[in-house]
């Protein structure tokens, strides 16, 4: 068995797993600002936070990091990459599923900065 993960599957946990998604499935607060979706930076714990809608990117601005989702479950969890992946994998088959989405919704409220 190869450790190795296909390019297409970690450009798809990049790119189709949405941001904001992972942030509820990781418990990570957050909120909107100005129409903007912001979250704690998971390496400063700042707010000064963006997500870019086009390229799924996080940013924080406060400590200068970019994050895509597999760098987010990192920081957030302190996986390694490998383990990062198959947590993004797993979360993935429950995004996939419409009573996850609804699931996830109902716990991002709670992670929901006021």
């Amino acid at each position: 068995m190869s450790l190795r993960v296909p390019p297409q599957t970690l450009h798809a946990l990049r790119n189709d797993l949405k941001f904001d998604s992972v942030v509820y499935a990781l418990e990570i607060p957050w909120r909107i600002d100005d129409m903007k979706f912001r979250f704690i930076c998971p390496h400063c714990q700042g707010l000064d936070t963006s997500v870019h809608p086009k390229t799924n990117l996080g940013r924080c601005f406060s400590c200068q990091k970019n994050l895509n989702t597999i760098d987010l479950v990192m920081a957030r969890r302190g996986y390694p990459f490998r383990k990062a992946v198959d947590w993004l994998l797993a979360a993935k088959i429950v995004l996939e599923d419409e009573d996850g989405r609804r699931l996830l919704l109902c716990q991002a409220s709670r992670s929901r900065m006021k």
